[in-house]
């Protein structure tokens, strides 16, 4: 056991000392830079499988990891085993060993190269996004400003249904004019008719001010959905696990809130609990529509169609009550362009 001890550390010191003379196994097709698998074994160059074998085992046992020997050693020998227990590859050693100059010629032109990209593809993924998130920003601001713009161009040129105006319009229109009537003074009506213009501008621009036309914000931008979207579906999932735990396992109450937010759960992503009227919650809440099968129930019973003359549905095939209360609760977010 002595005499083993001694020699594999012979061979690692001799190892890690050789020169570069014989075969400099750069790329570690055999045992490495420095090694030969027979010196790590302590055999000859015509040892027998048996010879081999019977090195290998009672030098893995001796410098095995578990009973504290060196695993650099250990993977060393293992090395040494495997190329010399594999006919081709003691062939190509044996080969070389006569031949170092052949190594080179077959593999000494060759070199490693890793190519690694000169920027973290985390940060290039990232900057595209807020690449594409500003441009989606832009381009739907650009929307907002054209709906706007064609709210106020059919308002003050009074265009009618079918020229570019709707009912939306009109009404708008009439109040304007309402409200500069009751805003103007018996000495104000001998103004010059560009001031009351003026006026009658400044007024539509409230009144659409007061549509709250939904403006796109950076909050609504790709890159945020990205991180809150996640966070927020943890959090709902959080808290209608806890509403349901207090009713169901403890049988606990509802309360208002608690219903409130299972029929915000519950509701479509087409129809938004925020743009419901006062009465169509209220409906929600006597249907018990925390319940995910009464509220499918109410959202089919308001999609049937509100046209009841033939005539209208065949003008309006496509409409429906839940379009008619999203434009009432949005206030003329919609407008249409062609006839109703």
């Amino acid at each position: 056991m002595l005499r083993q001890s001694i020699l594999a550390i012979l061979l690692l010191l001799r190892s890690q000392c050789a020169t570069a003379a014989g075969l400099h196994d750069r790329y570690g097709l055999f045992c490495g830079v420095g090694s030969d698998c027979y010196d790590v074994l302590g055999l000859t160059r015509n040892a027998s499988r048996r010879e081999i074998n019977k090195a290998y085992r009672g030098l893995s046992v001796t410098h095995h990891p578990d009973k504290g020997g060196d695993p650099k050693l250990f993977r060393a020998i293992a090395q040494a085993h495997e190329v010399l227990t594999t006919d081709e590859r003691r062939e190509s050693l044996d080969y070389y060993l006569k031949r170092p100059s052949e190594y080179w010629k077959a593999y000494g032109d060759y070199i490693n190269y890793t190519y690694a990209p000169k920027t973290d593809w985390k940060l290039v993924v990232l900057m595209i996004l807020l690449f594409l998130s500003v441009i989606t920003h832009f381009y739907q601001l650009t929307l907002h400003n054209q709906q706007v713009a064609s709210v106020r161009k059919a308002v003050m040129q009074n265009l009618g249904v079918g020229q570019g105006g709707s009912r939306e319009t009109l009404a708008l229109r009439k109040r304007a004019l309402e409200l500069l009537e009751k805003g103007q003074s018996a000495k104000d009506a001998k103004k010059s008719k560009r001031n009351n213009n003026d006026q009658f501008v400044k007024i539509v621009d409230e009144l659409i001010d007061e549509m709250q036309l939904q403006k796109p914000s950076f909050w609504d931008m790709p890159i945020i959905w990205v991180f809150v979207t996640p966070a927020t579906a943890a959090h709902n999932v959080a808290v209608k696990g806890k509403i349901m735990y207090n009713h169901r396992v403890k049988g606990g109450e509802l309360s208002d809130e608690d219903k409130v937010f299972l029929i915000k759960s519950n509701l479509p992503r087409s129809l938004p609990y925020d743009m419901l009227s006062q009465e169509e919650k209220k409906e929600l809440l006597d249907a018990g529509a925390w319940e995910k099968q009464k509220c499918a129930e109410w959202c089919e019973g308001i999609e049937d169609d509100v046209p009841s003359s033939p005539s209208k549905k065949a003008a309006n095939p496509n409409k429906t009550k839940r379009e008619l209360r999203l434009r009432k609760a949005t206030k003329g977010d919609r407008f249409t362009s062609g006839p109703e």
